[in-house]
């Protein structure tokens, strides 16, 4: 898998003489490096997240128990 990253400008005319179009080339990839190139990273995925299990869903509810361990009043 990739991807084409292109910078497309109107030169019409500017090509006309040699040594203009090297110096038009080396100001697009100047610019294209400048606006684009250098904020290019490789891509990462993203770390894998833990799913939560029926146990660790029961583990986090309060229960009737749990309230009378830490001195709380259990409902009759």
């Amino acid at each position: 898998t990739s991807f084409e990253v292109k910078l497309v400008r109107n030169a019409v005319g500017r090509f006309s003489q040699p040594k203009r179009f090297v110096e038009e080339l080396e100001e697009a990839v100047r610019r294209f490096y400048e606006q684009v190139g250098q904020r290019l990273k490789r891509w990462q995925p993203a770390a894998p997240k833990i799913a939560e299990t029926p146990q660790d869903v029961e583990d986090t509810q309060p229960n009737d128990t749990d309230e009378a361990a830490v001195g709380g009043t259990a409902p009759p």
